[in-house]
């Protein structure tokens, strides 16, 4: 028998699935079968028995019934020793069957494959990457695995008769073994090559920036040293510790047989002393700006200051000019000239929330144009609520004497405009 795979299944060739047709089971009957009916062939010589041939004779000798009924039984019970073998491999089948990147992508989010019943609750899970033991202990698992099946034999025999061809799956499932042993490493390997490579490219763009000085009188230049400086603060502490760890990851790829490039030992041993020359210019750096930071802190505190001056101005020419008068003629156009005014005075204040930002400056709420803006929307709805009146009052005044029905437009007035419009409004419409 051949046994190998198809459509993600395993497949015996011939089948040994009782019952189907033209498998083993089916095969052997078919040709124990013929063998009875050879006689079937041979005429009788004595023509007074009635019988042409000799199969009758053949088919009611118990003897030969019996070994019949034996030899079906035995290839019952090998047929069965093969497939109990066929379902130890099954057993395997995440092999072929599972998603290699979903479980890698739960592995470095867990440090492990999670259960069914864990994935209906997933956010419910506490993240726990993976340490470097755990990598180790999953590429051992699988290399255990390969070792186990490059060790099978060629054929497999059962019952002594039954050979069972195993060259084909052996191969199948060493290259399928041999996918998810190179999952773990090249993730291992990606990570040291990219990590290098991204510390190198920062250093180069550290030393130009570093490089270059800063114009006292230009606020973009201090900002984005400023900032580039809480990048390098911002890594310091992994970067400072990472060579030993890409050391750590070296020495267990090493001892799985893998090569690792110069290039990679030749990282490590320039990028450690070139951080420690970044850090020293950063530290330089700091010093340099630190005076046209200060200066900058007083700028922005002398801004606040301005700015609580301007929203009060604001607020001041808000309740003097907006609309709040019955006889306004354009509330509309009123409307929108004020929120455009709040709308650029919130655009400064965020710009300057964002600046103080960097310099660690705390900026206060301008809780008085909050309340402007506050107001804004009941006096909208007031004078909504007012040209919906006039309107329909205008309609009425155009309505023939004789059609004007009073009942109808008293229940309209109490059920539209008292009960519902005008208790949308709030307090400060009412007062």
């Amino acid at each position: 028998l051949n046994f190998f795979f198809k459509d993600l299944d395993l497949r015996f060739n011939p089948t040994l699935d009782f019952g189907s047709t033209n498998g083993l089971y089916d095969i052997v009957d078919t040709l124990i079968g013929n063998i009875f009916r050879q006689a079937a062939m041979l005429p009788r010589l004595a023509e007074h028995s009635g019988q042409k041939h000799y199969q009758n004779d053949l088919e009611e000798m118990k003897n030969l019934n019996d070994k019949r009924l034996k030899i079906m039984e035995r290839l019952r019970d090998t047929m069965k020793e093969a497939n109990d073998w066929k379902d130890e491999v099954e057993e395997n089948s995440y092999l072929w069957l599972d998603d290699r990147k979903e479980h890698m992508r739960q592995f470095l989010l867990y440090g492990r494959l999670l259960e069914e019943y864990e994935l209906e609750n997933v956010e419910q899970i506490k993240e726990n990457p993976p340490n470097l033991i755990q990598f180790q202990n999953q590429i051992d698992l699988f290399q255990s695995i390969y070792n186990d099946i490059d060790n099978w034999n060629q054929t497999f025999l059962f019952n002594s008769w039954l050979r069972v061809d195993a060259r084909p799956i052996k191969r199948q499932l060493l290259i399928l073994v041999t996918k998810w042993i190179n999952l773990y490493k090249n993730y291992l390997i990606d990570h040291i090559t990219i990590s290098l490579n991204e510390l190198q490219l920062f250093i180069k763009h550290a030393t130009d920036m570093l490089q270059h000085p800063v114009n006292s009188d230009n606020l973009k230049e201090l900002i984005d040293m400023m900032t580039f400086l809480s990048q390098v603060r911002a890594r310091q502490e992994y970067t400072d510790d990472m060579a030993e760890p890409i050391k750590d990851i070296i020495e267990l790829l090493k001892s799985y047989a893998y090569e690792v490039p110069q290039s990679i030992y030749a990282m490590l041993d320039e990028l450690p002393e070139q951080w420690i020359i970044i850090k020293k210019m950063a530290t330089q750096m700091k010093q340099q700006i630190a005076p046209l930071q200060a200066n900058q802190v007083t700028n922005i505190r002398n801004q606040i200051i301005d700015m609580e001056k301007k929203q009060q101005e604001l607020r001041d020419r808000f309740s003097k000019d907006a609309p709040f008068k019955y006889d306004t003629k354009e509330p509309y156009v009123e409307l929108n000239y004020w929120a455009t005014q709040l709308r650029q005075f919130d655009q400064e204040v965020q710009q300057l929330t964002d600046l103080a930002r960097i310099f660690d400056i705390n900026v206060p709420e301008y809780k008085i144009v909050q309340l402007c803006r506050k107001e804004m929307r009941p006096l909208k709805q007031l004078w909504d609520l007012i040209y919906l009146i006039r309107s329909r009052i205008d309609k009425w005044t155009k309505t023939p004497w004789k059609q004007v029905n009073i009942e109808l437009i008293d229940q309209e007035l109490r059920r539209t405009y008292l009960n519902k419009e005008l208790r949308l409004l709030g307090k400060e419409c009412n007062q």
